[in-house]
């Protein structure tokens, strides 16, 4: 039996279990054939094939695959006390390996099952075809140790730990995101009513007179005609291109607003009815014969 180191016992076994990547060899497991306390016969040759690893508490079942007639081989890795001999009644062929793990004196024990098949015979020696078992102890790896309460259990703290650290830490950034979306829909709302609150005449002011040299070298001319000949006589108003612009004349002061008239009339006293004074009667004329003249008589010409 082949004495390993602690270092070594864990090395491909976290490489099978975690990566599946493994040589295809054939191993010699037993040094010779063992009958089983079934009475089968296990050959000495253990060749490559597909297999499943799975735990069930601190067990690792690894489940493979055998020839059509001879069934399913199992391979469990037991921790188990060394002073006590758990497979004494199967096959020492089964005993891979074992190492003293700590102080209390536990070891890694490996060991082979044939599963009994009706259709077999006691004659029948079963080609067993299991995965990559020839390789398990060739890196250096460490076992992952799951880490333990103080309490004893086995539940790991990193399974309560890492879900309400995820949370909070997922609170706050969807409390900040949030934060931020309204931060930037009240400053778009904030410019929209600054443009729409600017006055609409800055777009109206008087623009100031500007000079090219164009509008400077513009001459016009005029052509005065005195019998037989011609004189062209330069308007006396073209600017020259040395000379500067006028200067702009200053803005007119703002003319003061008028107050809006209003005109209040006296009102004058209304007298009850009782006490109105009405005006005396007016005489009529009269037109009498005597009080009339006759108008003067004017002869006609003639």
């Amino acid at each position: 039996m082949e004495v390993l180191t602690k270092r070594a016992l864990t090395r491909d076994l976290v490489q099978f279990l975690y990566f599946g990547i493994w040589s295809n060899v054939s191993s010699e497991i037993c040094s010779n054939e063992v009958n089983t306390t079934q009475g089968y016969a296990l050959n000495t040759s253990v060749h490559t094939s597909e297999i499943t690893a799975s735990f069930r508490g601190s067990r690792l079942v690894i489940s493979g695959r055998q020839d059509a007639n001879s069934g399913v081989a199992l391979i469990t890795l037991d921790k188990v006390n060394s002073t006590v001999d758990t497979f004494s009644s199967v096959s020492k062929c089964g005993v891979y390996f074992d190492k003293t793990m700590s102080d209390d004196i536990h070891s890694f024990r490996m060991q082979l099952l044939p599963v009994q098949s009706n259709q077999r015979s006691e004659s029948a020696t079963p080609q067993l075809h299991v995965h990559e078992i020839a390789y398990y102890f060739d890196r250096e790896v460490e076992f992952p140790s799951a880490p333990v309460t103080k309490s004893g259990s086995s539940t790991p703290v990193a399974a309560i730990v890492l879900p309400v650290l995820g949370s909070i830490i997922g609170l706050i950034l969807l409390t900040w995101g949030y934060r931020w979306v309204r931060r930037r829909l009240r400053s778009t709302r904030r410019r929209e009513l600054e443009a729409q609150s600017t006055s609409p005449t800055e777009a109206f002011l008087p623009m100031e007179p500007m000079f090219t040299a164009n509008m400077m070298e513009h001459r016009t001319d005029t052509t005065i005609s005195y019998g037989q000949s011609e004189h062209v006589v330069s308007n006396p108003a073209s600017i020259s291109p040395n000379v500067p612009p006028p200067a702009p004349s200053p803005p007119a002061p703002p003319v003061p607003s008028i107050p809006p008239l209003s005109l209040v009339l006296p009102r004058s006293p209304i007298l009850p009815p009782s006490r109105a004074v009405s005006p005396p009667p007016i005489p009529p004329p009269s037109y009498t014969l005597e009080n009339v003249e006759p108008p003067p008589y004017i002869p006609p010409e003639g």
